[in-house]
């Protein structure tokens, strides 16, 4: 994240990255064989907001017909 963004619950302008433990990944809708992409968390460490999610690779999402 920019430097110049801030939590929009506290303030806070210091963040981290953190990932969902689990099967927390994120499947394309149309793909069976596939094994996903893990989503990433951008947080505020001073207070827990998870201020975006992603996933790490989007071309798995690519639709090829």
């Amino acid at each position: 994240m920019r430097n110049e963004e801030c939590c929009p619950e506290c303030g806070g302008t210091k963040f981290g990255e953190g990932k969902s433990h689990g099967e927390a990944r994120v499947y394309p809708m149309k793909k069976m064989l596939t094994l996903g992409s893990d989503v990433t968390h951008v947080i505020c460490i001073t207070c827990g907001f998870i201020l975006k999610s992603f996933v790490k690779e989007p071309h798995k999402f690519e639709d090829n017909k």
